[in-house]
């Protein structure tokens, strides 16, 4: 899963832009780009070359001609509750920028025309997950293969806080914030399958994606408490939009195994209204208020795999996924606690934020173990998992720049190390597979900056019955 640093939580909206907001919600939205089912999943999600079962309707449609009997098949999934915590300190604050100055004492001693250092903290907390993930059924007729197909791409219900001691903006005035966010996406997959010769195959996956977005997130300064007294953005959005998945598989041999497949994923228009106390209509300061909208696009996939069979009881498995994040750029300003206010003046409303795209690579393994009744499957497998999260790529004014990156760092940060295992059994026409999913606790600290984030925990069950 997708572990997320905060500085303020929610996705405002800027523009006409094909654009995200400075504000990081998009950043904690858990995108379930790993490969569904158990079987799968122990095996560290690698499956394209291999998509031998009915998962192969998200994973790769290709693989659903292999298909020799119509099935039913069933996921849960659990994951864990975790709490990500951001400290960081010394984020230094420069005056000159004050818009609205006021009369209380700063953060650090010192006189009001003198540099202080400000402090931010925040936690943050991803409810646990309790769903049914994957449901498929899928039918063969001669080297056809139709089915239908229903998968939770995200499902995100998460609580924030966080406050800074003080800003370039607000010079020496406590801002602080809080609210919460529940996103969904629920594909609705119709695909199918069919062989050309005797070594390769197509398919393709028709998705009606319901998507919703119900988020309200305020801000608040010095002694307020309120949610919202000072600055509030809430999403209540819901919509339905087609995506699709493509893909191939070759056999060269009976032993090998290779696949590729490519996911396109809709983009949403998503309304904001922005509550701004602050607003003021100066042609000197960029506000926000209001109602505006953003196209918020879930990024699409690029996926090829091997699948080798040394032996009729060992498989391993490889994939390479690009996953195209800077879809959501370009970042636009202005929607966040820190920059809901921006002087036009010293450039200070010149301030870029960047999201790179990320390769995630999978490898897994799986022995079969015959008995006369019953065939046992041991697998196990590791993912490697890009972070996301948008970051600072520059500002104009060094100030700014300074004040910025401590919290938002300047790359995305390193990647996220999955260890996965599972077993499985196969009696007759039915099967039953367990996968455990590992993310271990994530600690990085420096002089002036800590996050900690709390381990990872996944299971998936699934199970198989063919008739």
């Amino acid at each position: 899963m997708k572990k997320f640093f905060v500085v303020l939580f929610c996705l405002g909206f800027a523009s006409q832009l094909l654009a995200i907001t400075d504000e990081e919600i998009f950043r904690s939205i858990s995108l379930n780009l790993s490969t569904p089912g158990a079987r799968a999943r122990a095996m560290g999600g690698a499956f394209i070359g291999r998509a031998d079962d009915a998962t192969a309707a998200v994973t790769n449609p290709a693989g659903l001609s292999i298909l020799v009997k119509p099935e039913v098949s069933l996921e849960y999934r659990y994951q864990n509750p975790q709490t990500f915590q951001t400290n960081v300190v010394q984020v230094p604050v420069q005056p000159g920028y004050d818009i609205t100055p006021s009369p209380i004492f700063p953060p650090d001693p010192g006189q009001l025309d003198e540099p202080v250092v400000a402090e931010f903290h925040s936690s943050d907390t991803l409810e646990h997950v309790s769903e049914l993930g994957f449901f498929s059924v899928v039918y063969p007729i001669s080297g056809l293969s139709l089915a239908f197909s229903r998968f939770e791409l995200i499902n995100t219900n998460a609580t924030v806080s966080g406050d800074i001691s003080s800003s370039p903006f607000h010079y020496v005035e406590r801002n602080g914030f809080s609210g919460a966010v529940d996103v969904s996406d629920v594909n609705y997959g119709f695909s199918a399958s069919f062989k050309l010769g005797h070594i390769a195959s197509v398919g393709g996956t028709l998705n009606i994606s319901d998507f919703s977005f119900d988020s309200n997130i305020g801000a608040f300064q010095k002694d307020e408490t309120q949610l919202g007294a000072h600055f509030r953005t809430i999403i209540d959005q819901s919509d339905n939009k087609l995506g699709f998945n493509v893909g191939v598989l070759v056999h060269p041999s009976h032993k090998i195994s290779l696949g590729a497949v490519y996911r396109y994923e809709p983009e949403y228009t998503l309304t904001v209204n922005v509550i701004n106390t602050d607003f003021g209509g100066s042609p000197l300061i960029r506000e926000r208020s209001g109602l505006s909208e953003v196209k918020f696009d879930i990024p699409d996939q690029v996926g090829v795999g091997v699948s080798l069979a040394p032996t009729q009881n060992v498989t391993v498995n490889l994939d390479v996924v690009r996953i195209l994040y800077s879809q959501l750029e370009p970042v636009e300003t202005g929607y966040s606690l820190f920059t809901h206010l921006l002087p036009i003046f010293k450039q200070a409303d010149q301030i870029n934020f960047a999201v790179d795209d990320k390769t995630d690579v999978h490898v897994g393994a799986e022995y079969l173990a015959t008995t006369s009744k019953y065939v046992w499957a041991f697998r196990g497998g590791y993912y490697h998992q890009g972070r996301n999260r948008f970051f600072l790529a520059n500002a104009a004014n060094p100030d700014i720049s300074s004040f910025l990156e401590p919290i938002f760092g300047n790359n995305p940060g390193p990647g996220i190390n999955h260890i996965t295992t599972g077993t499985g059994i196969t009696a007759g026409n039915f099967s039953l597979d367990f996968a455990a999913d590992f993310n271990i606790k994530s600690e990085q600290n420096s002089p002036t900056k800590g996050e900690l984030a709390d381990p990872g925990f996944q299971l998936i069950i699934s199970s198989v019955f063919r008739f």
